[in-house]
């Protein structure tokens, strides 16, 4: 959202570059480092593409990214 908003996205290809990165990385990192499956690293990827980088905050409310 927030490279979107500075005209910085290519529209679509970006976008669907994103989305076959997140799938392709999906749960497939280290043992004891797994950021998720690919369901929801979208589903975290489209809050923040929606809300912009505050709708972030909800994953780590104790040290916000933006007030």
């Amino acid at each position: 959202n927030y490279l979107d908003g500075r005209g910085a996205v290519d529209h679509p290809r970006d976008l669907d570059n994103v989305g076959h990165f997140l799938t392709a990385t999906a749960s497939a990192e280290a043992p004891g480092r797994d950021h998720g499956t690919a369901d929801e690293r979208t589903q975290s990827f489209e809050l923040g593409d929606t809300g912009g980088l505050p709708a972030c905050n909800q994953f780590y409310p104790a040290t916000p990214l933006t007030p």
